[in-house]
């Protein structure tokens, strides 16, 4: 689950920056892409989640990071605080708008969704994995990105099931991150 700190000013997503792995950063990736971390289960969960972050923010892609602040566990004093940073995505109001529309569109269409403690956005996905199963047909990945309240994002999620059949069986999970979040 990624949950922002409670800063309104920008968004904070709290994911942790990787850098990729021997590249300057005059020759890194575009954004969303590189991550050395990617492969990871967590990893490609992380960047699915700066994915709806982005869409979140209309273009503005946070940095990744994994906490937002480190404590002292002797004196309960903060060491260090996470400064968000974005890198802005080309694209504007022009092509993020109707992106952001269709995703709120799409959470109306499921009863879970729709009936969450707050109006969200999401996309589901369905990514067949190589295996075959017996009679020819291909095990399915349920994915689904998700950001809410849908008109002042506050948190962005990625869900990601291995096996699970499609996107749309991801949404009791998101569901229960917005209860968690926003409560009933």
């Amino acid at each position: 689950m990624v949950v922002q700190d409670g800063s309104k000013a920008r968004r904070n997503y709290p994911l942790r920056a990787a850098r990729t792995k021997g590249r300057s950063s005059s020759r890194r990736k575009p954004p969303l892409q590189g991550h050395a971390f990617r492969r990871s289960g967590t990893g490609r969960r992380l960047v699915i989640s700066a994915y709806a972050a982005t869409l979140a923010n209309y273009g503005q892609r946070p940095a990744l990071h994994y906490a937002d602040r480190a404590v002292s566990a002797a004196t309960g004093e903060t060491l260090w605080q996470y400064t968000p940073t974005f890198t802005a995505v080309q694209g504007g109001e022009a092509v993020f708008g109707p992106i952001r529309d269709g995703m709120k569109r799409m959470a109306q269409t499921t009863r879970v969704l729709r009936e969450a403690p707050v109006v969200c956005a999401a996309k589901t996905g369905s990514p067949q994995l190589a295996d075959t199963l017996p009679g020819g047909s291909h095990y399915v990945n349920s994915v689904l990105i998700g950001y809410a309240p849908a008109d002042d994002p506050q948190i962005a999620v990625a869900v990601v099931l291995e096996y699970g059949g499609g996107g749309a069986n991801a949404a009791p999970i998101l569901r229960a991150v917005l209860d968690a979040v926003f409560g009933i």
